[in-house]
């Protein structure tokens, strides 16, 4: 003979409940009904089944809302369930909402954009410049992703030399949000490279939905360092396509924006010699001879030396413009010769039959006195 159950008050029903249940998470997937938000941060609806007409109450904060939501919206629901002690109706306590279905993702899609949008979280004003030779790569992508092959090969082909910073990260699923934020965290305090790029391949809405998440987005738009999008293919466009700083269609493209072709930096580094060569005669000669013996028998391990000599080629461009004749003139000093030579001292001036004086806009002739 079983013994008698204890009796219980509706609270300590309740509470038992609730302790028996509180261990177990849930995700439970419904439509949306009675979508509110009450004092702009307390948030309350119900999940309704669509077969039958059960239901249950929702709640979150605002804050939490990781998409936008409205009713009518097919979505899964991570939460834990609560027994309600003054109805004592089971209840959700949401801690993640997922649209379901490709209708519902198109329109959580379209709301968060509208949102952004409105925020200036788009606008072409905000958006920084990839660095030109960047010799640091930061890169978000996970190693079995597709498309991270094609990234790397490309990278490879065009600067074997250049430093890549690989962070692992799931690209899709229930962690890849959490993940991705992370890593674009990790990148800007520790590894900070020149450039992020984040590369994944393409795939259906569902696939790319952690691209489509309105925590990722801020997390690009707070990055320190600028950030490359290589997401898909290029039908593809997610919310943090149009946040990142440069989207590129597909993972190869990303890797070629983030360094020139060979062929592109060699037309780089001829025109800047012309311009300097231009402007100095031989004083520079030598240098190009060199960058054009080095250019004939540059290999793929000599991209970096060749980025290097770019480099020092610009450096001397600005250091001689900023020396020359005419950048003096340019900032308000004036040039005094005679006969053609530079007029170094008053003795000089004064041994001088005329003085001829330049100015920007042309130049005077005087004749000196004691």
């Amino acid at each position: 003979m079983s013994p008698e159950p204890r009796i219980l008050t509706v609270s300590e029903l309740s509470t038992f409940l609730n302790d028996l249940i509180a261990p177990y998470p849930v995700a439970v997937t419904g439509e949306v009904a009675g979508f509110s938000v009450s004092q702009g941060k307390f948030v309350f609806f119900d999940l309704k089944d669509e077969v039958q007409d059960a239901r249950l109450a929702c709640f979150c904060m605002l804050t939490q809302l990781n998409v936008p939501v409205e009713n009518g919206m097919r979505v899964v629901l991570h939460a834990r369930p609560a027994v309600f002690r003054k109805s004592g109706k089971l209840s959700l306590t949401v801690v993640q909402v997922q649209p379901v279905g490709e209708g519902s993702l198109q329109r959580a899609f379209e709301l968060l954009k509208a949102k952004l949008e409105k925020e200036g979280l788009f606008a072409q004003s905000r958006k920084r410049p990839l660095p030109e030779l960047p010799q640091h790569v930061g890169v978000i992508t996970s190693q079995d992703a597709a498309g991270w092959g094609d990234f790397w090969r490309v990278l490879q082909e065009r600067g074997p030399r250049i430093k890549v910073s690989l962070t692992p990260s799931s690209v899709q699923g229930a962690r890849a949000v959490d993940e991705l934020c992370a890593a674009l965290a990790h990148m800007n305090t520790y590894i900070q490279p020149e450039v992020i790029v984040l590369v994944r391949g393409g795939g259906s809405i569902e696939d790319l939905h952690a691209f489509n998440d309105e925590r990722l987005a801020r997390a690009l738009a707070a990055s320190r360092v600028p950030v490359l999008v290589g997401v898909g293919h290029e039908r593809d466009v997610t919310i943090a396509d149009l946040v990142s700083d440069m989207r590129a269609p597909t993972p190869t493209a990303a890797a070629q924006l983030v360094l020139p072709d060979r062929v592109v930096l060699q037309q780089r580094i001829d025109q800047l010699g012309t311009r300097i060569g231009a402007s100095l005669g031989g004083v520079v000669l030598s240098i190009r001879h060199s960058l054009a013996r080095s250019a004939q028998f540059m290999s793929h391990s000599l991209v970096a030396a060749y980025v290097a000599t770019y480099r020092r080629l610009a450096w001397a461009e600005e250091r001689i413009t900023a020396r020359s004749p005419k950048t003096l003139l340019a900032n308000g000093y004036t040039i005094t010769t005679a006969s053609g030579m530079l007029v170094r001292s008053r003795a000089q001036a004064q041994g001088a039959a005329t003085l001829e004086t330049h100015f920007p806009d042309g130049s005077i002739m005087s004749t000196p006195h004691a």
